[in-house]
């Protein structure tokens, strides 16, 4: 008589963790229309706060197209460390430039993007690219800055940007507006923020 033995035979169990969500790249044109899908050049959206909204997932991009935007654009929801979210005036392939004659412009160029945003750009997350965007005051009410830091947000990089006030000084609004630094407070300091490759002109502080 055969005695027959239980043969335990090893379990092998594969925990599947929740599918990550992919990044997407969402087009701003012109003359599209924000009940678009936005995920595509030929179905794009026609305005950046309505791209900028749907782009919520770390590394989306949002890729705005040659025209000129009346708008303000609220950057609300931020990436995470290497893997931030985009907002661009250009297709990967760099921004354009200009030659100056600026004896003290070390380049002897500055940014030219195709893109302007005739408002203001307001920066309220972490974790952003924002690059090769022309912000205009031109034809605006007086006051306001071209791009609005948040307290408290961190890893932020403005890169090939132009400020383009209303031509004279008085009336045509900040430039680039940090918060904590004219009143000291440790809760209002940004933190780990680029400013590279920048031309503003025609602005007051």
């Amino acid at each position: 008589m055969r005695l027959l033995i239980p043969r335990l035979l090893p379990v092998v169990v594969v925990l599947l963790s929740p599918s990550l969500a992919k990044a997407s790249t969402y087009y701003v044109s012109p003359t599209g229309s924000d009940s678009s899908a936005c995920t595509s050049a030929s179905a794009a959206c026609k305005t950046i706060s309505h791209a900028v909204s749907l782009a919520k997932s770390p590394g989306d991009i949002v890729q705005v197209g040659p025209g000129t935007y009346a708008e303000t654009v609220s950057l609300s929801k931020g990436g995470t460390s290497g893997n931030v979210i985009q907002l661009r005036g250009q297709d990967g392939s760099g921004c354009p430039t200009t030659a100056v004659s600026d004896v003290n412009n070390p380049t002897g160029t500055h940014p030219a993007s195709k893109v302007t945003l005739q408002g203001s750009l307001q920066i309220n997350a972490s974790y952003l690219s924002i690059d090769c965007i022309s912000v205009s005051h031109a034809g605006l009410s007086k006051g306001g800055d071209g791009i609005d830091f948040a307290a408290g947000v961190s890893d932020v990089s403005v890169t090939n940007f132009e400020i383009a006030g209303q031509g004279t000084l008085t009336g045509s609004g900040g430039g680039i507006y940090f918060p904590g630094v004219a009143e000291v407070r440790s809760a209002s300091y940004i933190s780990n923020i680029t400013i590279a490759n920048g031309y503003i002109h025609g602005v007051s502080s």
